[in-house]
């Protein structure tokens, strides 16, 4: 984990969230060299309260960038600080399409607008599983409860 002192988080629509004693526990991104995800993607980021002793409780702040290169279309930076025990939720009740706005109107484009939805929600997945592993995030299963 690398520790800052004080780091900003950026919102689009509400206030920056301000983290001291916060360090960066892990990083993700769903952007590739060509495809879909090469001018629309999603950086992950989670951040971990460093003064608080690892466990469930552990606060973390998950943070979710959708950038884009596409003409016309905004990114989007969402944060949200929560127990460890709440990361999988913050990651799992992000819609990663919420904000794509690229193809015109019309039933021209509705197959390739579907695809191009369905390669930025595959990606987005591929990133989330990415962060979760690096940040050792796990769900514990219980061997008794296995069919």
């Amino acid at each position: 984990m690398s520790r800052s002192d004080d780091v900003t988080i950026r919102r689009t629509g509400q206030p920056a969230l301000r983290l001291t004693g916060y360090g960066l526990a892990a990083q993700s991104s769903s952007r590739s060299q060509q495809g879909p995800t090469q001018n629309r993607w999603h950086d992950l980021e989670l951040w971990a309260d460093d003064r608080v002793p690892a466990g469930e409780d552990q606060p973390h702040c998950v943070v979710v960038r959708y950038c884009t290169q596409w003409q016309g279309e905004l990114g989007h930076d969402h944060g949200e600080v929560v127990p460890r025990r709440g990361i999988g939720d913050v990651l799992r009740h992000y819609d990663p399409v919420e904000h794509l706005t690229g193809f015109p109107p019309g039933q021209h484009y509705e197959a390739k607008q579907a695809g191009l939805q369905r390669a930025i929600r595959a990606a987005y997945d591929h990133a989330v599983s990415g962060l979760l592993e690096i940040a050792h995030v796990w769900e514990m299963v219980d061997p008794e409860s296995r069919p």
